[in-house]
């Protein structure tokens, strides 16, 4: 009975970690899949391409040659000229803040817009030439998705100009075809984020939008949207984030409306947020043990968040999905960031370390017990023990207060 009421503890404090990040409990259930969102009317805006940067809306117009910068609600913001190239379709790229753009009458050049309209060429996919109603930047392994109008193939290259290593895919081989729901076979907007799997499809002349697996080229499900005119998407993990859920804003050719459409949580992330960092109580290193004070009994008798210093030191990151973890000694002066701090790691999310402030002491880090020790690390600091996480792009999570109290004198 006593260690079956350990684990419950364990993993009570664990959740309530993960759910003082944000990320469960929420206040109100997300939309179904396929809701519409928002419907912009925006004048004069015949094209195919849309963008978004995180915060701002782009659309291109049948010129390729302006990127029109509106905000998500559809007021004008600015027209910005392209300079250097042209491009029929862009998607945002969020480690190197920039477009990717495509112009297939310029033989399928793939190039890098930011958003000043500066235009750098990179290199060509020889597939997607011709009038291109779709282009993906895909953060989850930093590659491209394109398709040329009418195609019946969705390409896919890496960031340096070669196909990569999962292969194109096809939508007109039964099951995984579309021709159920379109009466027709052929693919036209693309929409992917940090979800290693999930791809989001659209046809113009259909009107339906596609999830498939962009691995195995799987069609996975579909909603209803109506029977416009779809080219590019785009996904959104920012906008709706108030109503629980990601969406893909999709830009109609003719109609004058930019419209966006919810689709899973977590399934269309594309801003390069900071990871988030924890720690949370844990055992002894014989496996068997949490101590008794902690983050369920805020403050412990002697001071500390855990009496007796043992943590799990977890991260996360939207992207990333191995982020770094630190540990920081504070110093005597117990103050991020100043001179006295000391820095362990990187650890992997999942360490378990026992931390001792002891004043005077030389910080320090070693092994703690056998093979078979529940605990990875002892680390002695002179001050109070913080964490933070760092994401491969080299974005900082906030710094995370581990407090532990003085040895006793």
């Amino acid at each position: 009975m006593k260690r079956f009421l350990l684990i419950l503890v364990a993993v009570a404090v664990l959740a309530a970690a993960w759910s003082s990040l944000g990320d469960t409990n929420r206040a109100a259930a997300q939309p179904p899949e396929g809701t519409l969102l928002a419907d912009l009317v925006v004048p004069n805006s015949d094209g195919l391409g849309i963008g978004f940067d995180g915060t701002h809306l782009y659309w291109v117009g049948f010129d390729n040659a302006i990127l029109h910068k509106i905000t998500t609600g559809g007021a004008f913001v600015a027209d910005i000229p392209i300079a250097g190239c042209t491009a029929s379709v862009i998607s945002w790229d969020a480690s190197r803040n920039v477009f990717w753009g495509i112009e297939g009458f310029a033989g399928g050049q793939v190039s890098q817009i930011d958003t000043a309209g500066n235009c750098t060429p990179q290199f060509v996919i020889p597939e997607c030439q011709g009038l291109v109603d779709g282009i993906d930047y895909d953060p989850s392994d930093d590659t491209l998705w394109c398709s040329p109008d009418g195609s019946v193939v969705v390409y896919h290259y890496t960031t340096g100009g070669v196909p990569a290593a999962f292969a194109s895919f096809r939508v007109d081989i039964p099951p995984d075809d579309t021709a159920a729901q379109c009466g027709f076979n052929f693919n036209s907007g693309i929409a992917t984020g940090a979800d290693p799997n999930a791809i989001y499809l659209a046809a113009d002349g259909c009107d339906t939008i596609f999830r498939y697996d962009k691995q195995t080229g799987q069609k996975v499900s579909w909603f209803v949207i109506g029977a416009e005119r779809h080219e590019d998407m785009e996904c959104d993990d920012v906008t709706f984030e108030a109503q629980n859920t990601d969406a893909v804003w999709i830009k109609d050719a003719f109609d004058d409306h930019i419209r966006a459409f919810a689709v899973e949580e977590g399934t269309c992330v594309i801003t390069d947020q900071p990871p988030e960092a924890a720690c949370v109580e844990t055992v002894n290193p014989h496996g068997k043990t949490v101590p008794p004070a902690g983050s369920t009994t805020l403050p412990g008798p002697k001071g500390g968040q855990d009496e007796d210093g043992y943590y799990e030191l977890l991260a996360r990151d939207a992207i990333d999905p191995d982020p770094d973890i630190f540990v920081v000694d504070k110093g005597k002066d117990g103050v991020f960031g100043t001179a006295d701090d000391t820095t362990f790691g990187p650890y992997p999310s999942g360490t378990k370390v026992k931390y001792t402030e002891a004043n005077g002491a030389i910080p320090n880090a070693k092994p703690i017990g056998g093979p078979n020790s529940a605990v990875d690390w002892h680390i002695t600091g002179n001050g109070d023990m913080g964490v933070y996480a760092v994401d491969a792009a080299g974005n900082a999570s906030d710094h995370v207060q581990c407090h532990v109290p003085p040895p006793p004198k």
